[in-house]
């Protein structure tokens, strides 16, 4: 977990504008987007392996419904989970961040790395879970 934590912290830090609670509002969106981005590969690769589309079973036939309810309906309860988790943890988070920090620029270039590495995997494994039911079929 302090690997998301330190995610949260860079995407807070670059989205440091003039109010300080508009990186954290910012970066906790980012960290529900990645969540979510995990769980469409997951769905992704299950459905290429078990060959039945699992999407198709949970949307509505109309379009316009789909967008407005199905979806938030499905992205809430990450948000959910994650207020939770900071509102149990908060004193534990805010030590964590400010150990951050902390880092010297040698750690931080480095982490910063991992950190740029994951983004490109992720959204590369959701790209292949995507695309791999064209080639695969």
């Amino acid at each position: 977990m302090k690997f998301f934590l330190y995610i949260f912290y860079r995407f807070k830090t670059i989205y440091k504008y003039k109010n300080s609670s508009d990186g954290w509002i910012h970066a906790y969106i980012v960290i529900g987007a990645l969540l979510l981005i995990h769980i469409l590969t997951i769905i992704g690769f299950v459905q290429g392996i078990v060959k039945k589309d699992v999407v198709s079973e949970i949307r509505i036939d109309n379009g316009l419904l789909d967008r407005f309810l199905l979806f938030p309906l499905l992205i809430s309860p990450i948000y959910i989970l994650l207020y939770i988790y900071y509102r149990k943890n908060k004193v534990f988070i805010k030590n964590v961040i400010d150990d951050f920090k902390n880092e010297t620029v040698a750690v931080r270039k480095r982490r910063g790395w991992y950190v740029s590495f994951y983004l490109v995997v992720s959204i590369l494994l959701l790209l292949f879970s995507v695309v791999s039911p064209i080639f695969f079929n």
